[in-house]
């Protein structure tokens, strides 16, 4: 019987050593292998999660963090937002069919690992502790005057998680497809040596190597229409990337599931520079009520949209 919390850790990388092996036992008992979260969700999941943590990196983050050693007496003082995706009670059943998640309940795990100093250990009470800051009262007094003054129930609750994922409309997930979602919060830990590591993994899936060029990028797009936006926006968001410093991404190599957050190094001031620099090449200032440009294939729609529906005002 698989333990469906102790995939959540493995996935995060914040299981034990002994969990692990007992995972790994209980996975070939059912005849298959461990595959790592990003490679085994796919890309469409991958983005979505990406995105998420993205929002709440910016929203929700640098409060919890800012008041983390308050609320702890000082035993932490770093923390990662972790942020996964899973078809609720159906993970283990269809663990080889990464594709084929449609149709199901979705399960928004949003975890936030503590740094843990050695010797010591993140307990039990302390878990319920900082989870009831997201909740609509705590028990703890000390914690019930945090809540009261941070309010990060309003910064990550089913409504905001449902608005960040409604907007997310890709080739490979659609939210009419999904038969709604359910939201879980947790405090997780893991060792200090580890922390900065797990705390890049949870960024995303990385970009292949093989979108970046070893020679620096040089060129510029040809007059975009609808019908060359496929070949043409890579070419564009590459030298737009150039421009901002990011200098050897390889157009040619661009596929419509490459996420623009990742192929930019996780870096939130360029990839807004990325986006609002593609909305302005079609004279475009922001995008109201519409899809997130989170993926190459989003500035590609984004693109062909535009130009066609100014042909048929024109």
């Amino acid at each position: 019987m698989i333990e469906i919390e102790s995939l959540y850790e493995m996935d995060k990388g914040t299981l034990s050593d002994d969990g692990e092996r007992q995972l790994l036992m209980e996975l070939k008992k059912i005849r298959t292998k461990y595959v790592p979260y990003f490679d085994r969700v796919g890309p469409g999941l991958s983005n979505v999660v990406t995105e998420l943590k993205r929002e709440l990196d910016k929203t929700l983050l640098p409060a919890l963090t800012k008041a983390l050693p308050k609320a702890t007496d000082n035993r932490f003082i770093e923390v990662f937002c972790d942020v996964r995706i899973y078809p609720a009670s159906k993970e283990a059943k269809i663990f080889k069919k990464s594709n084929d998640w449609s149709g199901c309940t979705l399960t928004v795990l949003v975890s936030f690992v503590l740094s843990i100093p050695m010797n010591d250990s993140l307990d039990s009470m302390t878990r319920a502790s900082l989870v009831s800051l997201f909740e609509e009262s705590s028990w703890d007094p000390s914690i019930e005057k945090l809540r009261k003054k941070l309010k990060l129930r309003e910064k990550l609750n089913v409504e905001i998680v449902s608005e960040v994922m409604g907007s997310c409309s890709l080739d490979e997930f659609q939210p009419s497809e999904f038969n709604g979602f359910e939201l879980e919060i947790i405090f997780d830990g893991c060792p200090a040596t580890k922390f900065s590591r797990l705390k890049d993994q949870a960024k995303g899936r990385v970009i292949s190597l093989k979108k970046y060029s070893k020679n620096n990028f040089i060129g510029s797009p040809e007059d975009i229409t609808a019908d060359n936006a496929e070949d043409s926006v890579p070419l564009l968001i590459a030298a737009i990337a150039n421009a901002l410093g990011v200098k050897n991404i390889d157009y040619r190599n661009l596929e419509r599931s490459d996420n623009l957050y990742a192929l930019m190094g996780f870096h939130e001031s360029l990839t807004k520079s990325l986006v609002g620099s593609i909305m302005m090449h079609f004279d475009t200032l922001s995008i109201i009520g519409g899809d997130r440009m989170i993926t190459v294939g989003n500035a590609i729609d984004f693109a062909i949209e535009t130009l066609q529906f100014r042909d048929q005002d024109s």
